[in-house]
């Protein structure tokens, strides 16, 4: 079973660094390894426990496609949008899709250029519209 987990995060590490190759960076196995402890602890404080090895990727591809990735930023911006998308999800009901919620998290993130209080408060703006639209349809 440890064989298995292990070859699948080797995988995820695998698609993921070809996923940054597109914008000129090279995510090591100790990056993705360090992002991966982030995951957990952030996921251990919110009393949330994450069982999808995909999960990761899935934060990460909004963001390397808004631009605002480059070698001198992305582990402290990954940081901090890992810790964004489980704040929102820990707080939020499975009526907001992972692919839906990492979206916004994107945007929130090129809306405010990357600064983490500005990111949290328009991210409540965007899911107070999300809901909203939900709600009138």
């Amino acid at each position: 079973m440890l064989i298995k987990k292990q070859v699948e995060k080797d995988k995820e590490w695998l698609k993921l660094k070809q996923d940054f190759l597109v914008i000129k960076v090279t995510l090591s196995l100790e990056d993705y390894q360090n992002l991966v402890t982030y995951q957990r602890q952030v996921c251990k404080q919110l009393e949330w426990v994450e069982l999808d090895p995909a999960k990761m990727r899935k934060m990460i591809i909004p963001i390397i496609e808004s631009g605002y990735l480059h070698d001198q930023n992305y582990i402290d911006t990954l940081r901090m949008i890992i810790r964004s998308y489980y704040m929102v999800r820990s707080q939020n009901d499975w009526r907001l899709s992972d692919d839906r919620l990492s979206e916004l998290v994107a945007i929130a993130f090129k809306q405010t250029k990357g600064q983490y209080t500005s990111i949290m408060d328009e991210l409540l703006i965007l899911l107070d519209q999300e809901v909203g639209q939900h709600e009138n349809q």
